[in-house]
Order: C-alpha cells, then sequence, then structure tokens
C-alpha cells in the first residue's frame, strides 16, 4: 500500500505570497522515493482538518517560520486533539530552538533540523515500516521524557540531485504574477550579518548549476505561462561566472521573459548589471539596511555608502527597478543616525525603500548574544516577529523612539511613486 504524507505551510499573512518552494522540493523527493503527497499551502488555501485526517496519512508534517511558528503549533494541537499520526516539524524556528519546542509541545513528535529533504524520506519510510532508526540526520526527538537529536549531515551537495519542486501539488494560479514565479538557485550565503540567520541555517553557500536552472525555468514557463520570474536566492548575483553564464542562457532561451532578484551591493557593477538587463532583469532588491557605515559595521554588513550610491544609480540608469532597505532600530543606531540614513537615502533615490524594524530572528548573532549588542529584547511574541513590530531596545533608541523613526520612514514611500517591478 502507497503511504500517504501531508505537508502544511502555515501564514499569519496571505499577501505577496509564493509557492512553498521549500515544502514543494521536499514534496518531490517523497514523490520521488514513491510516497503520494498532498501539500496545503495555507497562504492561498483553507486548511480543513477533516479533510487531511481522511487522508490517513503515515505522518503529518508543518512547515515553521519565526513569525508562523504559533500557528504552526496551533495546528499541531488541533491535530493531536483528533488523531494520533506522527506530526514532524521543520523550518527555520524549530532548527535553532528544536530541544525547548519538544519539551514544551508534548503534542509534536519530531523535529528535523536544517535541511530536511532526505531526513523527512528516511523518516517517513521508517514510520511506514513501524520501525524508527536512532541514525536519521538532523533528528530532534524522544525517548520517553528525555529529547535527543541525532547527528547533523553534512550540507546537500550537489543541489542539481534535489528534484524540481511539485509545483502540481499546489493551485499556481492563485499566486499574484509577480511572486508566483518563485524559484531559488542557490542556498545560503557567504556573509554573516548579526540580523540574518540564513548563513546559520544553510551553513554553506551551495548553488545549482545553471543549466538544470533554466530546465526548470522553462519547464515552468510552458506549464503555468510565467512571463514575470522572482530569484528567491539570499545572494543571486554571489558569483560573476555563474551569473553571466545563467543570463547568457536566459537570453539565448528566448522566452521573453523579465525577472528580478535579491543580492548584494558589491556583487554587481554596471558591466554586469546590463548583462543581467538584457537577460531580462527588471527589478533588484539591495539589502542595504543603513546609510551609516558605522552602523553598516556593526552588524557585519561590510558595504560602503559610496559604493550603494554608484550600484543604485547605474542599475537605476540601466532601467531596473530598485528597491533598497532601511532597518530602524539596530545596535549603535541613534536618533540622528537614523534621520542621516533617510537623508542618504532620499539623495540616492531608489524606487522603493523597504522600512523594516529590527528583529532578533532565533539563530541570528543580536538573537544570540543580545549583551555583545547591547540590545534588549521586550516582545516576545514571535507573531509579532514581522519587521514591523518593536521587537528589541538599544542603548540607543527605546520602543517609542524606534516607532517613530519606522513611521517616518514609511513616510518616506508615501512622497514616491509605488514599486513598479515591470517598467
Amino acid at each position: 500500500m502507497v503511504g500517504m504524507v501531508v505537508l502544511i505551510h502555515p501564514t499569519i499573512d496571505p499577501r505577496a505570497c509564493s509557492p512553498p518552494l521549500g515544502l514543494l522540493t521536499m514534496a518531490a523527493c517523497l514523490e520521488r522515493t514513491g510516497f503520494l503527497v498532498r501539500v496545503i499551502d495555507c497562504q492561498v488555501e483553507i486548511l480543513s482538518l477533516s479533510e487531511v485526517l481522511a487522508l490517513d496519512p503515515l505522518c503529518i508534517g508543518i512547515y515553521a517560520s519565526t513569525p508562523t511558528f504559533p500557528k504552526a503549533i496551533e495546528i499541531v494541537k488541533e491535530i493531536r486533539a483528533f488523531a494520533s499520526v506522527p506530526i514532524v516539524m521543520g523550518g527555520p524556528h524549530p532548527s535553532f530552538l528544536d530541544r525547548e519546542i519538544l519539551e514544551a509541545v508534548p503534542e509534536l513528535d519530531y523535529i528535523i533540523r536544517f535541511e530536511s529533504e532526505e531526513a523527512m524520506v528516511h523518516l517517513v519510510k521508517d514510520l511506514q515500516n513501524h520501525q524508527l532508526s536512532r541514525t536519521i540526520p538532523n533528528l530532534t526527538y524522544r525517548v520517553g521524557d528525555v529529547v535527543c537529536r541525532t547527528d547533523l549531515a553534512p550540507p546537500l551537495k550537489p543541489l542539481d540531485e534535489l528534484p524540481f519542486p511539485a509545483r502540481h501539488l499546489v493551485d499556481m494560479s492563485k499566486y499574484p504574477a509577480v511572486t508566483g514565479g518563485a524559484f531559488i538557485t542557490s542556498r545560503g550565503c557567504s556573509y554573516k550579518c548579526a540580523f540574518c540567520a540564513s548563513t546559520f541555517f544553510h551553513r554553506e553557500l551551495r548553488a545549482r548549476s545553471p543549466e538544470k536552472v533554466l530546465i526548470e525555468i522553462e519547464d515552468s514557463c510552458s506549464r503555468y505561462g510565467l512571463r514575470f520570474i522572482t530569484f528567491f536566492d539570499d545572494l543571486f548575483a554571489f558569483n560573476r561566472e555563474r551569473t553571466i553564464d545563467l543570463c547568457t542562457r536566459l537570453q539565448e532561451a528566448d522566452l521573453a521573459l523579465q525577472w528580478g532578484c535579491e543580492t548584494r551591493i558589491d556583487t554587481v557593477d554596471p558591466e554586469l548589471l546590463k548583462i543581467m538587463y538584457d537577460a531580462g532583469c527588471r527589478y533588484i532588491f539591495f539589502g542595504t539596511e543603513s546609510g551609516q557605515e558605522t552602523t553598516l559595521k556593526t552588524i557585519g554588513k561590510r558595504l560602503r555608502t559610496q559604493a550603494v550610491h554608484d550600484v543604485v544609480k547605474a542599475a537605476r540608469d540601466q532601467g531596473i527597478t530598485v528597491k533598497t532597505s532601511l532597518m530602524i532600530g539596530l545596535p549603535t543606531d541613534t536618533h540622528d543616525m537614523v534621520l542621516r540614513s533617510i537623508d542618504f537615502f532620499q539623495e540616492i533615490q531608489p524606487d522603493y525603500l523597504a522600512a523594516l524594524i529590527a528583529t532578533p530572528y532565533p539563530g541570528t548573532p543580536i538573537w544570540t548574544h543580545p549583551e555583545k549588542f547591547d540590545v534588549v529584547v521586550i516582545d516576545h511574541d514571535l507573531s509579532h516577529y514581522d519587521y514591523k513590530h518593536v521587537i528589541m531596545e538599544t542603548s540607543h533608541l527605546k520602543a517609542e523612539n524606534i516607532w517613530d523613526l519606522y513611521l517616518e520612514t514609511l513616510a518616506f514611500n508615501m512622497e514616491h511613486s509605488p514599486l513598479d517591478l515591470v517598467r
């Protein structure tokens, strides 16, 4: 008998949603092994507990980021109230807090830490055979009341061994045109910014080959009629030669496709920006975070403001829509420093400035060593960890100061035309 696995992606805000590529990649791995899979993306679909249980699944897997973790736990408890089916959780938040979560949530059976595709396949096989192996990598589980961990497997590589995300398991027509065409061509980041957990979650920067990426893009465009796609890599242009290779392939494929990406200021220059534009790039998000070099140094960003100025101008001159970010409430920032950062972004004139409130996510250096950064966490409601709530105070800025500066940064955007992704 073929076993069924249900995978659930909770949400607290369905706006600007994109397909859950991580969960869909796991689903593809399970399908490749012979299991049936039902994916429920709560961004675009209402979760029906009765429908889930009617499938009589071998297990239920639930993804959890920090802001969606409370909702994920709510789903766990609802399921456990009616069924004894094994429940597995994965994602960034439980990866860093696995012991604490299993000790506090008896309804949850397993946590798979960090990369989970291979471990999930092994776990589902064991559950089908009614015999759990203690050698499954990345697994946190209980023996009686004792929480136990297995060793971490090395980061998966090459990534080309992974199947393409199982997009056929969700209704692609329900996603917005701009964000629905989501792709991930690499995992990780080579930098260690104090506010970001990507390096610590993925542990090593790895990339898929441009050949495989293009095949996935061509297949998805053919199936779903995509005309705009977004690369959700943490650091899209980290390797110049690879970026040029992919751009060349996209241009030669002649897909009439436009696309956007996220990368660092110091990974591009006018020459590369032209190559990207010619290949269809019409939007880049640069995580700039501050206009003050003292602050950038404190958070490990290692950027020069002159470089930010020059690259933003070069991208806009090329015809690429530019989005930058300003993070309010970073360590060492004073009220005047934030105001000077706002002035800096007014000067360089990005098309859009994302106003973000500094948030200490689990796994980040600020979360792990708040005393080092002289910050105090004042809000422990994880559903507020969305860059829109004041979570911590610094030695220079209290909650009310951070909130006022956040509103002032939002006002910057009110003076500009809305972001036009495909101009």
